[in-house]
């Protein structure tokens, strides 16, 4: 009769800190209780974008594995990639709801960061028609809806150039 072997987290993720950024989201996927356990080194993990694990899981709206990444050490969302953008940013442009309200709740995340371009997170709601988003973020204590970008433009007018209402 054959047991099953049992490896203390520790030991797994030992191993983890030697695969590449796709393969290290993919391993969290399959072990989301490890999530919590990683150290500021898998943090420092980056693809050849700069995205960090955090990049990857809230742009692809991982929002349950995203928030057992935030309970670990060393794990930053204010984090920027060549872009300049954070998990934030990512989460806002791509629609995903659930990562920006937590995020959101979040003390060390500010709702009036700015990307490269001077674009708020009102600003990518805005640009990629994300209603919610934007309903939201507007009534966040603290955002500031009238911050223009580099070219001298608001999240309101960008918003009227692409045909939304409001």
């Amino acid at each position: 009769m054959t047991r099953g072997l049992a490896l203390p987290y520790e030991v797994i993720l030992l191993g983890a800190g030697r695969l590449d950024l796709p393969t290290l989201c993919s391993f969290l996927r399959a072990l989301p209780q490890v999530a919590t356990l990683l150290s500021p080194v898998y943090f420092s993990i980056r693809d050849e974008s700069g995205n960090s694990i955090l990049h990857i899981l809230a742009g692809e709206g991982e929002y349950k594995l995203l928030l057992q990444a935030l309970k670990s050490r060393g794990a930053s969302p204010g984090m920027k990639n060549e872009d300049m953008d954070a998990p934030f940013s990512l989460a806002v442009s791509r629609g995903y709801l659930l990562v920006v309200q937590a995020l959101l709740h979040r003390i060390d995340v500010d709702a009036n960061f700015t990307n490269d371009m001077g674009k708020t997170l009102l600003h990518l709601a805005s640009l990629s028609g994300q209603e919610s988003i934007l309903d939201l973020l507007t009534h966040w204590p603290g955002t500031d809806i009238n911050k223009k970008d580099k070219h001298g433009q608001t999240a309101v007018s960008l918003a009227a150039e692409n045909g939304q209402e409001r």
